[in-house]
């Protein structure tokens, strides 16, 4: 058992822990949660001995092995990963060298009967002991502890310091995994995983027999392992059984309670203090008076924590756009190794909130850049509807704040007019309040980027959002806070995230990036997991005779393209319309900008008849162009129709195919 007693911990001012008494029992999963900065890593460490608390005790039973994973590593090199990986087995492989050795001297001619025996001992001991450390499976068993955490067969072999920091923390999970401690310390052990290798370390935490300490902001991660959340607040940490969700009902149970009571006692302070007030000078109520005193005082005594602060905010109404927000014709792109993805063809809706998903590498910021035009394919066209405003939230976004603005400098450089009076408020629900908000953005710590980054968002007024991780940083309650206002925006949003419990809040439609193709399906995340699985675990039919599979690869494709064939004349039909209609406006938009800049002139201005005519002409494209705009909305709505009703029905052809 690994424990800590009355363990206390200041910085500065601030207690981080204040007496604080945990045990960590055999088998026992716990999920440690609270906010950000409020001392969980710190507690991690203390845990795991590479910290002493001020005061108080950490206990550990004797022969008990302690591993910790901390959320960065030191860099590694000088081996392969594999060897890296393997380094755990150091005392086995020493182990497997004696037995060499011992085989090597059995084999020499002309041993002494004595000596022999004595050797033969020796070796049947040491195999023995390598056989029960199962010395021959070391290898297999870190080839698939490093193939489940992301890593290919050639990665293997490749130095270990060439790889970035996040494929390093893999690889020092990987390590940590191998050794098998009696106790898993973890510090944000998803941080750096892709959605594939996040199964697979719950499925492997599921299975393993020690016990394990979790700190994480995924919550999904959380209600899957956890049987015990710890909530650490104000130095105190409170334990519920259940997993998070359960914790989630706990503590909002015990919320309600709290401000009920505060309301009771409330109410009981005021009549008791008018009581005081009146019947003080009262001799005949003297001893009543002092006993309604010495209760009053009591009751000022109890001191209830204040909560930890939330943040709570809601994404201004977007300017209106046109039906279709970014239609893509045959998009894909080529970065010089082969296009990352096959032509893909869709219509982003307006309104229509869709997560990017797939493994690590497979397209999707490819994707995301493309559709929020920061970069332009190398094969296909990419259309915005008319009126449409986009902002971007990318991973790297929070690094590329620095210098000398402060966080309000920062936001009053995008706000715009009627938000930059509220600018102080909206920082405010950011957590940045008072002379916080005068802050360098070069003494920001990654979190505090991340949520002046969303609040520069906030301040765009876009009604089209592309959103590369937005929750990395952020802390549960911000969390739950941006799922929230992302849940009642009205406008558009594409996001990939590898939170889970975030994308099955917010998004109503999966589009799959996946071994060079772009899968669209309809739903949250539970339902395209919930697809995943009926499609791994569908049983695959015994042929009555032998198939030929050219053959019915050939079937398929020749009724997809009926399929298509079916859609074709029309939906082209549609598209040389919008394409009409976007050259109208086009010329439209070009002439007034020309008839602007004529107007402009003071010889033109001065030139009465000249100006009366330049004016009377914009007038006229004026009243056009807004039926020119409906035309086009119009066209791009019975494109996006046409294509959700061709991606049906093409999707219930391969169902009923592979059935």
């Amino acid at each position: 058992m690994l424990q800590i007693a009355k363990a206390s911990l200041r910085f500065g001012d601030r207690a981080i822990l204040d007496e604080v008494t945990w045990s960590i029992h055999p088998g026992r999963r716990y999920g440690l949660v609270g906010p950000n900065g409020v001392g969980k890593s710190t507690l991690l460490r203390i845990l795991a001995g590479e910290i002493a608390a001020d005061s108080g005790q950490r206990i550990l039973s004797s022969d008990l092995h302690v591993g910790y994973l901390p959320q960065e590593l030191l860099g590694l090199s000088g081996r392969s990963v594999l060897a890296e990986a393997m380094t755990v087995f150091a005392d086995v492989f020493a182990l497997g060298e004696e037995v060499h050795h011992l085989e090597r001297a059995l084999a020499e001619p002309g041993l002494p009967p004595a000596e022999h025996e004595a050797l033969l001992a020796r070796y049947s001991q040491a195999r023995d002991r390598f056989e029960h450390a199962s010395g021959y499976a070391l290898e297999h068993r870190a080839r698939a502890v490093l193939f489940g955490l992301g890593f290919s067969e050639r990665d293997l072999a490749r130095d270990a310091g060439e790889f970035s920091g996040g494929w390093q923390s893999r690889l020092g999970l990987a390590r940590l995994l191998l050794s098998q401690p009696d106790v898993l310390l973890l510090d944000e052990p998803t941080n750096h995983l892709d959605l594939s290798a996040i199964e697979w370390l719950e499925n492997y935490l599921l299975d393993y027999s020690g016990a394990i300490v979790l700190v994480s902001h995924d919550r999904w991660f959380l209600d899957r392992l956890a049987h015990e959340i710890v909530y650490l607040w104000n130095g105190a940490i409170r334990s519920y059984k259940g997993d998070f969700t359960h914790f989630q009902a706990a503590r909002e149970k015990e919320e309600e309670m709290l401000e009920k009571q505060h309301a009771e006692r409330a109410k009981l302070v005021e009549k008791t203090q008018k009581f005081i007030e009146r019947f003080r000078y009262k001799a005949t109520k003297a001893r009543q008076v002092q006993s309604r005193i010495r209760h009053l005082q009591k009751l000022e005594k109890i001191e209830v924590s204040p909560p930890p602060p939330v943040v709570h905010f809601r994404f201004p109404e977007p300017p209106p756009c046109a039906k279709v927000a970014v239609s893509l014709a045959q998009v894909s792109h080529d970065y010089g190794l082969g296009p990352v993805f096959a032509p893909f063809s869709a219509d982003l809706v307006s309104g229509s909130k869709v997560g990017l998903v797939g493994p690590n590498g497979s397209g999707k910021t490819t994707l995301l850049k493309i559709m929020a035009g920061q970069l332009r394919p190398t094969h296909g066209i990419v259309r915005d509807g008319s009126r449409v405003v986009k902002a971007t939230f990318d991973q790297d976004q929070a690094a590329r704040l620095s210098g000398d603005h402060t966080i309000l400098a920062e936001l009053e450089s995008i706000a715009r007019g009627d938000m930059l009076p509220r600018l102080r408020d909206l920082l405010g629900v950011f957590l940045f309040s008072g002379d916080e908000v005068e802050k360098p953005l070069s003494v920001l710590s990654g979190g505090e980027k991340s949520r002046v980054s969303l609040a520069k968002i906030l301040c765009a007024g876009a009604n089209c959002l592309f959103l590369d991780e937005p929750t990395n940083h952020l802390d549960l309650s911000t969390r739950q806070s941006l799922e929230e206002a992302m849940h009642h925006f009205p406008g558009t949003l594409v996001v990939v995230s590898h939170d889970r419990y975030f994308m099955d809040r917010v998004v109503e439609e999966i589009w799959e990036v996946r071994d060079g193709l772009v899968r669209r399906i309809r739903g949250n995340y539970s339902h395209y997991l919930h697809m995943r699985q009926v499609e791994a675990q569908a049983p695959q039919a015994a042929p009555q005779a032998p198939v030929d599979k050219k053959e019915s690869r050939r079937d398929r494709r020749r009724a997809e393209a009926a399929v298509r064939q079916k859609y074709s004349a029309e939906r082209a039909r549609i598209q040389k319309e919008a394409e009409a209609i976007e050259e109208e406006i086009a010329a439209l938009e070009a002439e007034r900008a020309e008839l602007d800049a004529q107007l402009g002139d003071p010889a033109v201005y001065n030139d009465g008849d000249r100006s009366r005519q330049l004016v009377g002409r914009r007038r006229e494209i004026e009243a056009r162009l807004p039926a020119a705009y409906q035309t086009w909305e119009v066209a791009h709505g019975r494109l996006a129709q046409l294509e959700a009703a061709m991606t049906d029905e093409l999707n219930n052809l391969v169902a009923s195919i592979e059935k």
